[in-house]
C-alpha cells in the first residue's frame, strides 16, 4: 500500500501533479538557496530527520524531483556523491 500523498498544482497552461516528498525536497531547495546554499542528500536526510541509511530513498526522491524539473543540479558534471541541486528557476 502506497501511503505518498500527491497533490496538483495548476499554473495556466501547466499541471503539475507532485508528491508531498517531492513537495518538500523543493521546498528545501528554495530555503537553501535563499540562505545562499544547496540541497545536498545530506541536508535533505537532516530536514527529513532521518538516518544515513535512508540515503538511497533520498537519492530516489531527488532524482524524482530533478525529473519532474522542480530541482536541477548546481554543477551536472560533478560526481554523484558530491551533487549539489539548486530550485530550477535558480
Amino acid at each position: 500500500m502506497n501511503h505518498d500523498f500527491a497533490f496538483r498544482i495548476e499554473v495556466n497552461p501547466c499541471v503539475i501533479e507532485i508528491t508531498i516528498g517531492k513537495a518538500l525536497g523543493y521546498l528545501h531547495a528554495c530555503i537553501k538557496h535563499v540562505e545562499g546554499q544547496q540541497l545536498t542528500n545530506s541536508s535533505l536526510r537532516k530536514r527529513f530527520g532521518v538516518n544515513d541509511s535512508s540515503a538511497g530513498n533520498i537519492s530516489r526522491l531527488i532524482k524524482e524531483a530533478v525529473s519532474k524539473q522542480l530541482i536541477k543540479p548546481l554543477d551536472p558534471n560533478t560526481a554523484p556523491r558530491y551533487m549539489k541541486y539548486i530550485p530550477i528557476w535558480a
